[in-house]
């Protein structure tokens, strides 16, 4: 989390959480790749050259501790979620949206 502890960012939700996980993927505002899509997001999924957002999802969520499937192909993953119930429309708290 960019050398911060977690005290300095004021994170403050359980590990497990949803709430955990923004607040770990709001401490990395700001964190740029490289021109070829190279970031520590790619590396942790082995994904590295690829779009990113898929593994950046995987990467917080590692680090907040919440267990899912693979996200590094976003259409897939949103696919897993929407089969397991985890996606619905319309405002949730906890919930994602589409």
């Amino acid at each position: 989390m960019n050398g911060m502890k977690k005290k300095e960012l004021g994170m403050s939700f359980p590990k497990g959480t949803a709430a955990h996980a923004i607040e770990i993927a709001k401490a990395e505002v700001g964190y740029v790749e490289t021109p070829d899509n190279i970031t520590k997001y790619g590396e942790f999924t082995k994904a590295n050259g690829l779009p990113w957002c898929g593994s950046f999802c995987n990467w917080v969520l590692a680090q907040a501790q919440v267990k899912v499937h693979s996200l590094v192909s976003t259409a897939v993953g949103a696919h897993k979620f929407k089969e397991i119930a985890i996606i619905v429309t319309g405002k949730q708290i906890g919930r994602a949206h589409v």
